[in-house]
C-alpha cells in the first residue's frame, strides 16, 4: 500500500481556483488602494464615486472585505495543496466568507450606491450611462450574485463527496 495518497482532481481544481482567485482579489485591492486616492484610476465613474464622501466608507469596507476574503482563499488553497488538516475547515470557512461578502456586495452596489449614481447620471456618456444607470445598476449585482452563489453551492457539494472528504481528513504530503 502506498502511504502517500494523490489529491483528487476536483479538490486540486478547487484549491487552484481558490489560490488564483484569492491572489487576484489581493492584487485588485492593492491596485485600488494605490490608484484610487491619487486620481489616475482607469474607470472615471469609480473614481468619482470614491471622491463622494457618502460613498467612500462603502468602498473602504468593500476593500477590507475583499482583502480578508483574498487572504482566506489563498490560505485555503495553499493548505489544501500542503495537505494540512486545517484545509477542509479553511475551504468551508472561505465559502461562508465568500457568501457573506457576496451578499454585502449586492446590498452595497445594488442599493446603497444608487443615490450617488443618480447624482452622477447627468454627467455620464453613452457607454457608462448604460453600465451605471441608476435603475439598471441594482439588477447587475443580483444577477452576478445568483451566478456566483450557484458556483459556491457547487463547490460546497463537491467538498461533501466521499473521496474529497477522505482526502481532506489526512495530513499527508501530496504525491
Amino acid at each position: 500500500m502506498n502511504a502517500i495518497q494523490k489529491i483528487p482532481t476536483e479538490l486540486a481544481a478547487i484549491a487552484a481556483i481558490f489560490s488564483f482567485a484569492g491572489g487576484m482579489l489581493l492584487l485588485s485591492v492593492v491596485l485600488a488602494a494605490t490608484l484610487l486616492p491619487r486620481h489616475p484610476y482607469p474607470d472615471r465613474v469609480i473614481q468619482m464615486l470614491f471622491m463622494d464622501p457618502s460613498v467612500r466608507p462603502l468602498f473602504l469596507c468593500e476593500g477590507g472585505g475583499a482583502l480578508v476574503l483574498g487572504i482566506a482563499a489563498v490560505v485555503a488553497g495553499v493548505a489544501t495543496f500542503a495537505r494540512a488538516r486545517i484545509a477542509g475547515v479553511a475551504l468551508r470557512a472561505t465559502l461562508g466568507l465568500a457568501t457573506a461578502c457576496l451578499i454585502a456586495d449586492v446590498v452595497v452596489q445594488g442599493w446603497l450606491i444608487v443615490p450617488a449614481l443618480r447624482r452622477l447620471a447627468p454627467t455620464l456618456k453613452p457607454p457608462e450611462s448604460l453600465w451605471y444607470h441608476p435603475r439598471l445598476r441594482p439588477a447587475l449585482p443580483i444577477v452576478v450574485g445568483v451566478i456566483v452563489l450557484a458556483v459556491l453551492f457547487g463547490v460546497a457539494r463537491t467538498l461533501r463527496r466521499p473521496r474529497v472528504r477522505a482526502a481532506l481528513s489526512g495530513d499527508q504530503p501530496c504525491k
